[in-house]
């Protein structure tokens, strides 16, 4: 058994084996647990299989594993209708499929979108370890540019964004049991956008990929603005040049924050100067040599600055922190 199993088997909440249970009532459970399933037997050698579900957020989660060849199909029914798409992941073996119209042949590694009110049929031969992840299809859809197009598509798991996707879920299954619900939705999130980039994108899914690296980029500069808060020579440009964007590219990231890049390093710099007044161990320091300190160049600047954003001169401030101390003493 490989990490990737023990670690699921010990989050999932539901396990069945034909150990267990025996082989022709293993089948009848899995056929139990999805409707318009049947799963028969190619070769008669009793040897062993299992069936794994558990739930990741809104979605559940199967996995499906047999030494025996086995021949899947599903032919749903109108009375037991499930409005979802399923992710499927093929992590060992190989198989033949066909789906929404396509006949693929599969290898390990690779991925497949499947509509769950369409047939499938799928042929495993001996040895194959199946996950599928069942998702909302509402949230699925809005990420592909062509949902009915993608369907039934072998995605490649070994290079480019099939790969990524690839490790993505088997990452999330690994790691189900760490994550809080809340952090698996917002996992789900981001299976949902890779899903779109594997198969082809819609335009939101592109909107959510832009978002994330706008993100990733303001945190940057926020970092770099950290790192050289004190820094009097601080500027857009510099900062630009040292992330290797470009200054206009720099303002948009933070324009969408609401806030400039030169509002941004003032107000930092008024914060950290605010913390040092009110502590009783800078004392010692004028409020001129608190502005220089935090990186200010010019101290009617500071001082202007200081009262209109937090509406008190810098004297008052420490007065009233000095006096509080004294009171407490």
């Amino acid at each position: 058994m490989n990490d990737m199993q023990r670690n699921s088997q010990e989050s999932r909440k539901l396990t069945f084996s034909t150990e267990a249970l025996g082989p022709e009532k293993w089948r009848d459970v899995v056929c139990g647990f999805y409707s318009g399933i049947s799963l028969d037997w190619i070769q008669e050698q009793p040897r062993p299989a299992w069936l794994g579900l558990s739930r990741f957020a809104d979605s559940q989660v199967m996995e499906i594993a047999s030494a025996r060849p086995v021949r899947v199909v599903s032919t749903p029914s109108p009375s037991w209708f499930q409005d979802t798409y399923n992710l499927a992941l093929l992590a060992k073996g190989n198989c033949r499929s066909r789906h929404a119209g396509r006949e693929e042949v599969w290898k390990a590694g690779d991925l497949m979108l499947f509509d769950s009110s369409q047939s499938f049929d799928i042929v495993h031969p001996a040895n194959y370890h199946l996950l599928s992840w069942s998702l909302p299809r509402e949230s699925v859809a809005k990420m592909i540019a062509a949902p009915d197009r993608s369907l039934g598509m072998r995605i490649s798991g070994h290079s480019g964004i099939g790969a990524i996707l690839a490790d993505f879920v088997r990452a999330l299954l690994i790691e189900a049991r760490h994550l809080e619900p809340s952090e698996q939705s917002s996992m789900l999130t981001h299976l949902y956008g890779l899903i779109g980039l594997a198969v082809g994108a819609s335009s939101e899914a592109h909107q959510s990929r832009r978002e994330t690296q706008r993100e990733v980029r303001r945190q940057q500069i926020l970092s770099y603005v950290e790192a050289r808060l004190t820094d009097p020579s601080l500027t857009a440009q510099q900062a630009a040049k040292d992330l290797k964007i470009s200054q206009r590219w720099l303002h948009a990231v933070l324009e969408r924050s609401g806030i400039s890049f030169a509002a941004w390093v003032a107000q930092r710099r008024l914060e950290e100067c605010r913390k040092i007044l009110t502590n009783p161990a800078y004392d010692h320091l004028t409020i001129a040599d608190i502005a220089f300190r935090s990186g200010f160049s010019n101290l009617a600047t500071f001082n202007r600055r200081f009262r209109d954003y937090f509406e008190m001169a810098p004297r008052d401030v420490r007065y009233l922190a000095q006096r509080n101390v004294n009171r407490a003493e």
